[in-house]
């Protein structure tokens, strides 16, 4: 992985884009684990809820320093969200573990950007169904505020550095996190 690229002025980028770039493919792995979902929800419903479950609470129990988790709040409605969805549904979630301890900035970035793209399955999959008919994982929004906070962060974290390779390969494995959390759920 290598998260060492410039900007169009040759200097370095920001880390932040370099995050994203270095993880593209592992990013883009861990989506294409929800194509079953993305083509039939209704179908798939139980399973991606069961994925998200328990890559989620893999990312929270691994996190190498949880005080300093800036998404802790949101990581824990969004797990009681899950619980109660998959309540509601009847289903259960088989749990995934991580290999290691995972750097906070990673789980954040990992849980905050997640946000990102449950609303846009929200706006998509759901664009015509009442917001009470909707699981409640999806209604608790992007929150914007945290990923501008991140952002920021991300942008201050020094980069090629020991702390922004480890960055990159904890957000490389909470993807794969992911991916391996799909393969076990069953529908």
């Amino acid at each position: 992985m290598n998260s060492h690229i410039s900007d169009i002025t040759g200097r370095p980028a920001a880390f932040r884009y370099a995050l994203r770039h270095a993880t593209h493919g592992e990013h883009d792995a861990a989506e294409q684990s929800f194509a079953a979902f993305l083509a039939s929800p209704e179908r798939h419903l139980r399973s991606f809820l069961a994925t998200q479950r328990s890559a989620l609470a893999a990312l929270r129990d691994a996190c190498s320093a949880p005080d300093a988790l800036k998404s802790s709040g949101l990581l824990n409605r969004l797990l009681d969200d899950l619980d109660g969805d998959l309540a509601d549904l009847g289903h259960a979630h088989t749990a995934v573990h991580a290999g290691g301890a995972l750097d906070p900035v990673a789980v954040d970035y990992l849980v905050i950007g997640s946000r990102l793209g449950a609303e846009t399955m929200r706006r998509t999959l759901f664009k015509n169904v009442s917001v009470c008919d909707i699981p409640t994982f999806f209604a608790e929004g992007h929150a914007p505020e945290l990923w501008r906070g991140l952002c920021l962060e991300l942008n201050k974290i020094e980069h090629p550095s020991r702390r922004s390779e480890r960055i990159v390969q904890d957000t490389a494995d909470g993807y794969a996190l992911f991916a391996r959390a799909a393969e076990l759920q069953t529908d």
